[in-house]
């Protein structure tokens, strides 16, 4: 938390459309490293056998609170040794039946949630196995702060709902499986039966709706497509089905299907569902086509805070327009090309993340990209430790939103701004439709590889200290110049940087642009070293260095004026600050300018209600000439979200009042 002025400029912008940014995925984030159980995590399952099929055809007794059933499981051996048995997942508070192969009886046991199964022959490599699992019992303990990943609930109207979420390792709870993020199956079927009251849904096509004579009703979904286990899902309630139709051809349209609790859906506006229709359009022009066309997307309405991307319908606790893109963008990373371990979870929740940036600016323009991501940075900038997650076992780790949400986006904006535009968006593409990843599985390393295929460039540096290294660079730069001939100046200027741990400093390419009385000159510097100068001329005396004006890169930085150097010309400055609207932080920039005397200034940077009056003094000091940056945040002076005015206000030593200026800003909670 940061309540003094800062002498350093963090990298972000500071311009917005109307539309506000939303902040779901932080409550995803929340909801996930709050609920979920972390002491038990079995991974990566059996990997001598590979997952061909799944059939779930479970019964949900709401009353009960219990679920049993059968799942019947294909696979394929895929060791280089013959095996005779093999072990599944499922947590110790389910009650295994029996298990079959062939109709035949097989033995097994089950404790510390794992089962294990004496197959009765030898099975060598490529052999295929079918066992069928039949199985009760309670799943989804639910204490108040953590389930485990099967819940019985009710809407806040008292009316019976059922919901899984079982990201990362909770397919167990109530199913046994592999649990491994890298093994596929080719195929799902997901049949679920309960009372008439529910409609049940899940991934996939709906296939068929039977009533069966003991008076309950069963639901038969079939995914065609390959998922892996964390994804399969049920969501069950009195819902109302809302269809809407996406045209991704002129001769094509797929279902959007949109699940709502009965009692709520007069609530939720047609359009912000309707939201779901231009989503699809832009994240297919830029990703490629929608992974699932031949089946549907849509959401289920649920009881948590955020959401959660099952393959072809999300689970959604509310309809924002972020949350609508975050989870659809996760059908391309996260549904189709999924992390091969739950170290690269930035490749689901940071590409998810940035995509909401990229669909702000296709529908709003580029000043609420730059705003979106102005706000991933003031996140990023608090991650500790490497984006590569090291401690898998601790769901606060994986789902650390600093890091593996924000700090993930902002490490593509990053990407972007070194490679950009137009290598950018076809790394982009090639990596969602890359025939070696598509329904499969990728690493960090796997889109390093396609980047530099595309661009052309080597780009270890940009992966190993952004994916693998900590922090950020801190930048001191120093800068001057000198008259040459005629119009033409040579500026000279100095990078320094901070000394990290992890890399030691960081090498990015660096734009400069210099403010001259004639004009702007840009200049990218590629900055390799931890101290290191540049020279490079320019036309007309210049006025201003602005480091980084693009805002490419997560940094903090000083720019400071060498003391050999002519005299830089430079005025007062009050930035609008950014972003803006803003929760739960914002920047104010300012410039208090050299005029070639030592000295100090008073100021005054205070923030005032709409009626005029004083709500916080953030700066009652005297400062040194120079670029400064205040970071604000209403919630350490108990002020409430609405509408507020900055005021800054500058006098000399003798009072004399320099500069006064005043800037309006809008806080949203």
């Amino acid at each position: 938390m940061i309540n003094r002025c800062i002498v350093i400029l963090f990298l972000i912008t500071g311009y917005v459309h109307s539309q506000t940014y939303d902040t779901t995925s932080v409550q995803e984030m929340k909801h996930l490293s709050g609920l979920f159980k972390t002491e038990k995590v079995t991974y990566p399952g059996d990997s001598s056998i590979n997952v061909k099929y799944y059939k779930l055809n479970i019964s949900v007794n709401y009353d009960a609170k219990s679920v049993s059933g059968d799942v019947l499981m294909n696979f394929v051996v895929s060791s280089s040794a013959a095996i005779n048995s093999l072990f599944l997942d499922l947590e110790s508070n389910m009650v295994v039946d029996s298990i079959t192969s062939e109709e035949q009886l097989l033995t097994y046991t089950h404790q510390n949630d794992v089962i294990k199964v004496n197959l009765g022959n030898n099975y060598s490599s490529g052999s295929t196995i079918e066992l069928k699992v039949f199985y009760h019992g309670y799943p989804g303990s639910h204490d108040g702060n953590t389930f485990g990943g099967f819940v019985f609930d009710r809407t806040p109207d008292g009316n019976p709902i059922v919901w899984s979420l079982s990201q990362p390792y909770e397919s167990k709870n109530w199913w046994p499986c592999k649990d491994a993020l890298n093994d596929k199956a080719d195929s799902a079927d997901i049949w679920i039966t309960s009372s008439p009251y529910f409609t049940s849904v899940s991934n996939g096509k709906l296939i068929g709706i039977a009533d069966n004579p003991d008076g309950t009703r069963t639901f038969k979904w079939k995914e065609s497509y390959p998922i892996v286990n964390y994804l399969i899902s049920l969501a069950m309630a009195d819902y109302v089905l809302q269809t809407d139709y996406f045209n991704y051809s002129p001769a094509d349209s797929m279902p959007v299907t949109h699940y709502i609790w009965r009692e709520r859906y007069n609530n939720i506006t047609r359009e912000q569902l309707s939201r779901t229709i231009p989503a699809l359009e832009v994240l297919s022009d830029l990703f490629g086509p929608y992974p699932f066309l031949k089946e549907k997307y849509g959401h289920a309405q649920c009881s948590f805070g955020g959401g959660m991307e099952h393959q072809t319908i999300a689970s959604m606790g509310n309809f924002n327009e972020s949350l609508i893109v975050h989870e659809l963008a996760h059908q391309w990373f996260g549904d189709k090309i999924t992390a091969g371990t739950w170290q690269d979870i930035w490749l689901h929740e940071g590409f998810a993340t940035y995509s909401v940036a990229l669909y702000n600016e296709r529908i709003y323009g580029k000043s609420d990209y730059q705003s979106t991501i102005a706000n991933d940075m003031l996140y990023a900038a608090a991650a500790l430790g490497s984006i590569y997650v090291m401690d898998i076992t601790r769901l606060s780790e994986i789902f650390d939103h600093n890091r593996t949400y924000s700090k993930g986006a902002v490490v593509l904006h990053m990407l972007r701004g070194v490679v950009g535009d137009s290598s950018f968006f076809n790394i982009l593409k090639n990596y969602a439709q890359h025939s070696r990843f598509a329904y499969g599985n990728a690493a960090t390393a796997d889109f390093q590889m396609i980047a530099e295929q595309v661009s052309g460039m080597d780009l270890d540096y940009f992966f190993s200290q952004w994916i693998y290294g900590q922090n950020f660079p801190k930048y001191t730069v120093s800068w001057g110049y000198k008259h040459l001939q005629d119009s033409t100046y040579t500026v000279n200027v100095n990078i320094e940087q901070r000394k990290n741990i992890n890399p030691g400093y960081f090498t990015m390419p660096v734009q400069v642009r210099v403010q001259t009385e004639k004009g702007d000159t840009l200049v990218t510097l590629f900055n390799n070293q931890q101290s290191q100068s540049f020279s490079f001329n320019v036309t007309g005396i210049p006025e201003y260095l602005d480091f980084d004006p693009n805002k490419w890169i997560l940094k903090t930085h000083t720019v400071l004026t060498d003391s050999g150097s002519e005299p830089v010309i430079r005025s007062f400055r009050l930035s609008q600050n950014y972003p803006n609207p803003f929760n739960p932080s914002t920047k104010i920039d300012f410039t208090i300018p050299r005029d070639g005397k030592s000295r100090d200034f008073t100021v005054h940077l205070k923030i005032y209600d709409v009626l005029g009056r004083e709500a916080a003094v953030l700066i009652n000091t005297n400062l040194a000439p120079g670029d400064h940056t205040f970071i604000f945040q209403p919630g350490d002076y108990g002020l409430p979200s609405g509408v507020y005015f900055y005021n800054l206000n500058v006098r000399d030593s003798e009072k004399a009042l320099l500069f006064d200026d005043t800037g309006k800003m809008i806080y949203l909670r």
